[in-house]
């Protein structure tokens, strides 16, 4: 292997970009409209595509042959030709030549090869091998991500590569063998519109593969595309090079089933879980860096779920990757689509806390007798709070939650039967819920930043109850309840979001209502059970609480659980919320060589 791919890029970094976040801190998708991108640089494309590129195995065969009796020609394979002239035109030296009115007896060897060559009506012929020549101690690019748009530079070349030509002219017969210098390789170079390479019609909306962010699928892609120009061949004919140029460009474009698996389909290993995201639309935009070429990169832009892609251009302003971190790229959630998928698991079993209260008071009003019975209820609210995803005003809080409920009964005022002195008796019981979701991304005890980020729950649950009788009154929270936990988010290899539940914590400040210290006109007041009552809401409430907190935990690590799309293709580390409250994570390419348990296999198509 070359020197600069076997010490340069690492397929599996020894260690990950830490001791400050990432770069991609500054992700806002919402900007230019798309609910997922992956980012990935022109050195990792690069480097990981010419470890595929070496393994390719792949080979140009092909000879144009003239029937001297019919002046017809044909194409054919170096072992077809083998079968009617047993000459290798690869053996024969570059300018060997000879005139047609030379006797045979006076040709030297390669002279008599190069005549037997004419007479089989052998014309030109290319035979190549792809993949890096050994001794070349610098690989070129294959990938250029220089101009921000849809547009890159494809640049092709083979470890070995021959191009052979039998020319006449004026009754001689010269022999082009023409071969690519050591540490010179001809390059194929081609200007590739990414554009072009928009769903067939009738084909939109139906879910993109897994595998689409591999680099098989990025090459064949490129192969795809084509559309460029060659390198000067010395020495042959424009009718080789037309041939030569022609049978690359076919060659890239639909590879012979067998010879190279260019022309194969990566298909992702059974162990490999699905997105959790359906991405049915997929753009790419090449977003340069003029101080770091290597850090430029492809943008995959995706929808999810059939929502509709912008319709004006709009490109990352930010950079995704530093020279600092060792990852292939980055792959971002836009984050009301990730918060979405959030609420979703924390509004299961939300509604219960939500409470539908009501009060009213029983007069007895009699001359010496003026009695009142407070009553107070509850039930469960028929229109209980859901989590909604936050309008993105601050950086941290990603949902909010809100409820409150209302309750109050109208003075009543005492007749004169109370020994002539007027009174009044009213209620109100109200109840009020709120929540937050917000994000912070993990320091450890040193401060640095140590790859996982926190989803913080906070809930307060607040009922002030009110009773009034002849002037006096009994106030109290008879609920006053606070509670907060942390779901600590990380990531696997496998793109698995994992979570764990810690610091949960739950207050209990509520109160009683007292008696009420009644007038002068003799009147008695009563509260019945509603003290009890109340501490049973308490307790139903704080069940609810600890229930809660373990109903949203395995929501989000068991029957919800998510998984980043790609895991065919890459590794994952360090998920982190971006200021704006986008999910990242660090991505580095798998080895495309390997076919191991989670790795993709490459399989030829039917």
């Amino acid at each position: 292997m070359p020197a600069s791919i076997e010490n340069g890029y690492s397929f599996f970094p020894k260690k990950y970009h830490k001791g400050k976040f990432m770069s991609a801190t500054d992700s806002n998708l919402s900007t230019i409209g798309y609910n997922l991108a992956c980012a990935v640089t022109q050195d990792a494309i690069n480097h990981t595509m010419g470890t595929y590129y070496e393994n390719l195995n792949g080979k140009i065969d092909y000879y144009i042959v003239i029937d001297i009796t019919t002046g017809t020609t044909s194409q054919m394979t170096s072992a077809q030709f083998a079968s009617i002239c047993s000459v290798d035109p690869k053996s024969i030296p570059d300018t060997t030549n000879f005139t047609l009115e030379t006797a045979t007896t006076s040709l030297d060897d390669n002279q008599k090869a190069l005549l037997s060559l004419y007479e089989a009506g052998f014309q030109y012929g290319i035979q190549a091998v792809t993949g890096i020549n050994s001794t070349w101690t610098k690989v070129p690019e294959i990938v250029e991500l220089s101009v921000q748009g849809t547009m890159v530079t494809y640049n092709m070349y083979f470890a070995s590569i021959n191009v052979m030509e039998v020319q006449e002219k004026y009754g001689k017969v010269t022999m082009v063998n023409s071969t690519q210098a050591v540490d010179t390789p001809w390059i194929f170079s081609w200007l590739v519109n990414f554009d072009l390479a928009s769903p067939a019609p009738g084909s939109e909306g139906v879910p993109i593969p897994e595998e689409s962010f591999s680099i098989q699928q990025l090459y064949l892609l490129l192969n795809t595309l084509i559309d460029g120009v060659y390198p000067s061949i010395s020495g042959v004919s424009p009718e080789c090079t037309t041939f030569v140029t022609g049978l690359i460009d076919s060659y890239v474009k639909s590879i012979p089933a067998g010879q190279s698996t260019i022309s194969y389909i990566q298909q992702p290993t059974g162990s490999v879980a699905p997105g959790t995201l359906a991405l049915t639309c997929l753009n790419y935009e090449v977003s340069p860096n003029s101080s770091d070429r290597g850090l430029s990169v492809l943008n995959y832009l995706c929808m999810s779920d059939n929502n509709t892609p912008p319709t004006s251009t709009n490109y990352p302003t930010w950079q995704w990757v530093t020279s600092d971190e060792t990852c292939s790229g980055v792959m971002a959630i836009e984050r009301l689509t990730f918060t979405n998928y959030l609420i979703a698991a924390f509004n299961q079993g939300f509604g219960g806390l939500s409470i539908q209260t009501s009060c009213s008071q029983d007069i007895k009003d009699k001359a010496f007798d003026c009695s009142c019975k407070f009553n107070f209820s509850y039930q469960s609210a028929p229109d209980p709070a859901t989590w909604i995803a936050a309008d993105g005003t601050s950086k941290n809080v990603i949902a909010t939650a809100s409820y409150s409920h209302y309750s109050s009964n109208n003075q009543y005022d005492y007749s004169l039967n109370c020994s002539g002195i007027c009174g009044s008796a009213s209620s109100y019981w109200n109840y009020s819920l709120n929540g937050t979701l917000t994000c912070i991304n993990n320091v450890d005890s040193a401060g640095i930043y140590d790859g996982t980020t926190t989803v913080s729950l906070a809930l307060t649950i607040v009922s002030p109850a009110h009773a009034h009788l002849e002037g006096a009154n009994s106030n109290a929270n008879v609920v006053d309840i606070a509670a907060s936990l942390d779901y600590i988010i990380s990531v696997n290899e496998q793109g698995q979001l994992l979570v764990t539940n810690k610091n949960y914590v739950l207050t209990n400040n509520s109160q009683s209502l007292n008696s009420i210290n009644v007038g002068a006109c003799g009147g008695t007041e009563s509260f019945g059970d509603v003290n009890n009552m109340n501490k049973n809401l308490q307790t139903i409430l704080i069940n609810a609480l600890n229930s809660y907190e373990n109903v949203v935990y395995e929501a989000l690590s068991s029957s919800m659980t998510w998984f980043f799309p790609g895991a065919s293709s890459f590794k994952f580390n360090n998920v982190e919320f971006s200021e704006f409250g986008d999910l990242t994570v660090q991505i580095s390419y798998l080895d495309p060589t390997s076919s191991g348990a989670g790795n993709p296999s490459i399989v030829q198509p039917a």
